[in-house]
């Protein structure tokens, strides 16, 4: 029997992250300035239940690319089988590597839901450094966080970085929007 959520939270908070999936404000917040019309390459990381993901198929042109990161092997299953045109990975520390292996080196918008306060210094920094070296010049990298905790972290990695809140979110949310 799959486990639900909440149940994955609570056993590996520093994998999930929330104990619920985000709202549809948050999702709205994170995607809204996203310019579907000229997106070629969209990296997800931290599907989770697919909240994102879902605007991503519904919005994204044909010939946009999308590459769907989440560790959790239930969710990853569940993600493949909802979004088979998608291609579909595990480990957001290969970012680089993945694009690379798709043909392509870079994305256009890199969106995460991942939990990078739960992680250790080195691993978040190097993870952001991939994310960065992996955005198109002209790209962005949307992320959400539940504090402002990371905010200096990005500041070593993105030189503009605009920030929004979402209250109707539980909890509410800080969205960063982050380019080179």
């Amino acid at each position: 029997m799959q486990k639900s959520f909440l149940s994955k939270f609570l056993e590996h908070p520093q994998k999930i992250g929330s104990a619920i999936p985000s709202s549809s404000f948050l999702t709205r917040k994170m995607t809204e300035k996203i310019d579907w019309s000229q997106a070629k390459v969209i990296v997800e990381l931290g599907a989770g239940t697919g909240v994102i993901t879902k605007v991503i198929s519904h919005k994204r042109k044909a010939d946009c690319s999308v590459i769907v990161i989440e560790q959790d092997k239930d969710l990853y299953l569940s993600l493949q089988r909802k979004y088979p045109l998608f291609s579909h990975f595990e480990n957001a520390e290969e970012l680089k590597k993945i694009l690379q292996d798709a043909g392509k080196p870079k994305a256009d918008y890199i969106i995460s839901s991942l939990p990078f306060t739960m992680w250790s210094i080195e691993m978040t920094e190097s993870i952001l450094q991939d994310i960065k070296e992996s955005i198109a010049d002209s790209g962005e990298f949307i992320l959400f966080q539940y504090s402002p905790y990371l905010y200096p972290t990005l500041t070593k990695h993105f030189s503009s970085i605009e920030t929004s809140f979402t209250l109707l979110n539980f909890p509410p949310a800080i969205v960063y929007r982050c380019k080179k």
